[in-house]
């Protein structure tokens, strides 16, 4: 485990000096309650020196290589896969989750960091046929400069790479804002970027409140990528909208699981449990909206009920399912359960408890609930499961669609061609047709539509486009003679 008093002087910012008067926060674990560490809030100082050191590193990291730059990246990942054990124990005291998940989020960071080193070697731009005789026409990726990165504590390991991995490979540097959930994991990764090569000033963790992210998205950057809550998100996008500042959002979702008639019901149980539950619900990806065919609705729900007899939940290392990240979230969530009972709606209390603490919070599946009710349609982010019907595939659809959101979806029927006509028209960036609502990987570009986002996407090949500019230089060659 790591020595959480190895760095009090820095207050687990990383390569930013902060002002002694600025407010601290204090992190407890949302195991036992008890507290992992404090840091200190960036504010205008601090912001201010973040942007400075970055805009100092920015001339020599853009001149490396592309080469260069993908070794170092390489050799990021081959040490953050040596650090497994230490780095997944950290994320476990910070999160909750357990060593597995932990272990499996790493994991898919580093596939992730190994996919943007390759492109020290691959090819970053191409060449264009021209009109004019003699003329040659280069396109190549370029810099755009100093990044702000602001990232949720759900999947803090990902969520760097996803962040960090091309800001650096396109030879910008970084300023990374975790949240103040998850401040130490950040640390631990800015560290070993460091050991790896990574120069003083092109990383840099500032750690801090929404205030403090807020101080970064209106600083002196020339990116701001966020990952979080729609509400932020809208915020920050009006903030970068009087500035010509590049804005990468990726937000919430309410995302539909939608079961048909023909379908598998059992295997379909498994993947909804897995969707409405695996890292506590803490998901934009999570399948909150399970949607059932009239004619199946109630075979599903007593086998769903039944299957969540043996589902444990809470800080024990062999739970299925670890708490939420703090003791406010926990409130929030048993706060829009009692909201559903208030309006009319069944509530069933699902899974044994295994270890409790003050954000451990029980699954809990939802019916009856007016579908047409902000209730039933609003992000959740924790373990509670809303069950809706339909009668045909139209309806379905249009259930599916009811929502701000369009980030994911889940079909799941045996009739592979109504599948594919119904993923046309299910709003989402990602449906999974007899999958789970989550699932995204490392080539593959992922974000929503809608209130789920901004157009842009993270991970695959494609977040390049969003993390460098393209430049073209055409040559006009002599022809003699």
């Amino acid at each position: 485990m790591v020595n959480l008093n190895e760095s009090k002087k820095e207050n687990w910012h990383f390569g930013v000096e902060f002002d002694s008067k600025s407010p601290e926060e204090a992190r407890y674990s949302p195991l036992n309650d008890e507290l992992i560490g404090s840091f200190k809030c960036g504010r205008d100082f601090e912001v201010a020196l973040a942007v400075n050191n970055a805009r100092d590193a920015f001339a020599d990291w853009s001149r490396t290589t592309f080469v260069q730059r993908g070794l170092i990246l390489r050799n990021a990942c081959n040490l953050l896969l040596e650090r497994s054990d230490e780095i997944c124990s950290l994320v476990r005291e910070e999160t909750g989750k357990s060593l597995d998940l932990a272990k499996g989020e790493l994991e898919a960071a580093v596939e992730f960091g190994y996919l943007m080193a390759a492109h020290g070697r691959l090819p970053i731009g191409k060449v264009l046929p021209s009109s004019v005789i003699g003329k040659e026409v280069k396109v190549t990726r370029n810099p755009i400069g100093v990044c702000g990165l602001i990232v949720s504590f759900n999947t803090p390991l990902p969520n760097y790479a996803w962040k960090v991995f091309p800001s650096l490979i396109s030879g910008n540097t970084a300023i990374l804002k975790p949240s103040p959930l998850t401040p130490f994991s950040a640390w631990m990764f800015a560290k070993v970027l460091k050991e790896a090569g990574v120069p003083k000033g092109v990383l840099q963790v500032i750690q801090g409140d929404g205030k403090t992210g807020e101080l970064l998205a209106k600083s002196d950057v020339d990116l701001v990528s966020f990952t979080g809550s729609n509400q932020t998100g809208i915020a920050i996008a009006k903030e970068t909208s009087n500035r010509t500042v590049k804005t990468i959002l990726e937000l919430g979702g309410s995302n539909p699981f939608i079961v048909l008639e023909d379908a598998n019901i059992d295997l379909a149980i498994d993947f909804a449990i897995q969707s409405s539950f695996s890292n506590a619900g803490q998901r934009c990806a999570a399948g909150s909206r399970i949607l059932l065919h009239i004619n199946i609705a109630q075979n599903f729900i007593d086998a769903f009920k039944l299957k969540m007899n043996n589902f444990t939940y809470g800080t024990s290392t062999t739970s299925n399912m670890g708490p939420v990240i703090s003791p406010e979230a926990a409130n929030r969530i048993n706060d829009f359960v009692a909201e559903c009972e208030k309006a009319g709606a069944d509530i069933y209390a699902l899974g044994i408890e295994d270890g409790s603490a003050k954000s451990v919070v029980q699954p809990r599946m939802i019916t009856n609930l007016d579908r047409h009710s902000d209730l039933a349609k609003q992000e959740l982010f924790g373990p509670i499961v809303r069950l809706l019907t339909f009668s045909n595939d139209d309806e379905a659809v249009a259930l599916a669609n009811s929502t701000q959101f369009a980030l994911t979806a889940a079909i799941w029927t045996e009739n592979h061609s109504k599948a594919t006509q119904l993923a046309d028209r299910i709003s989402a960036g990602l449906v999974n047709i007899n999958g789970p609502t989550h699932g995204a990987e490392p080539n593959m570009p992922f974000g929503g539509f809608g209130a789920s986002g901004n157009g842009t996407r993270e991970a695959g090949i494609e977040c390049l486009d969003y993390y460098s500019d393209l430049k073209i230089v055409a040559n006009f060659i002599t022809i003699s003679g």
